[in-house]
């Protein structure tokens, strides 16, 4: 069986493997370390080069990784899982890429190596770490029940460049949520910055600022990297729904959207962020 580290690079020529492997920095770690602490994002992917590390969910082991395990893969597909912790079983060492590196990485090189890397990605997420992040959601669902915070109705941005969607959406959530609408990117940044929704239902293809650019600049500011942005579009290819997923969205669906789809997404998103959304009046500029 391929290991992880494997898979990511499947499609790759050795230069271009090496190329990308020298990008990444060592970090040594000793046994019992907590490489990633709950709460934290894992906005960097990480290859065990040496001994072995364990995911947890409270005190539940949801998986033991070896030389060839990668972690931050999956965050791509099933990100913000705050109460998961890495921590290390053994001594060792993890080759590190920072997310946004990587991103430029791709910049300077044949767009069908970017879209295979995607489709790497997608292929770790659906033959290896399926039934791990099906575990980390349920044990997550079951942890942040107790704690929920949220009072009165969650906003809810909508943004797309055709008003027929706009109206469409709204309708099928206003009885659930406050609805708020943006017809373009610029738009959507403004309205977050003044509304802080609890959660943007996004195209990714619009003019001006294009839907990669408002998840970019809303996930790089500490201010609003908390909000989850669904992406909502027509693309179906492999590579454009995770590039969207690498740039940060937190999920996605394809249009044409089913109505119950619509509303099962939106509740599944919001109950997942719960307990990590600022209180009133926390991460205000």
């Amino acid at each position: 069986m391929s290991t992880e580290a494997e898979i990511l690079f499947n499609g790759f020529s050795e230069e271009e493997r090496s190329e990308f492997l020298a990008m990444g920095g060592e970090r040594r770690f000793v046994a019992n370390e907590v490489l990633l602490a709950a709460g934290q994002d894992e906005s960097h992917t990480g290859i065990v080069q040496e001994g072995t590390v364990s995911i947890w969910a409270d005190r539940a082991r949801l998986a033991s990784l070896g030389p060839g395990g990668t972690l931050g893969t999956s965050s791509v597909i099933e990100p913000h899982v705050c109460t998961v912790v890495v921590r290390a079983d053994t001594d060792g060492a993890l080759l590190t890429f920072p997310r946004q590196r990587a991103l430029e990485f791709f910049r300077d090189r044949p767009e069908r190596l970017f879209h295979q890397f995607c489709v790497n990605i997608f292929s770790i997420w659906v033959e290896v770490l399926e039934r791990r992040n099906r575990r980390i959601f349920e044990l997550q669902s079951a942890l942040i029940a107790p704690t929920a915070r949220r009072r009165g109705k969650p906003k809810v941005l909508i943004v797309d460049d055709e008003h027929s969607i706009r109206d469409a959406f709204g309708d099928l959530l206003k009885d659930a949520y406050i609805i708020l609408k943006a017809i373009s990117g610029e738009e959507a940044i403004r309205l977050t910055y003044a509304e802080k929704p609890d959660l943007l239902l996004l195209d990714l293809r619009m003019p001006g600022i294009d839907g990669y650019e408002v998840i970019q600049r809303l996930k790089s500011d500490p201010t609003t990297s908390h909000i989850p942005i669904v992406v909502v579009t027509a693309l179906t290819e492999t590579h454009d729904k995770v590039k969207g997923l690498l740039y940060g969205a937190d999920d996605y669906l394809i249009k044409p959207v089913d109505a119950e789809d619509l509303s099962e997404k939106v509740r599944q998103i919001l109950r997942r962020f719960e307990n990590v959304l600022p209180q009133e009046g926390e991460g205000s500029p």
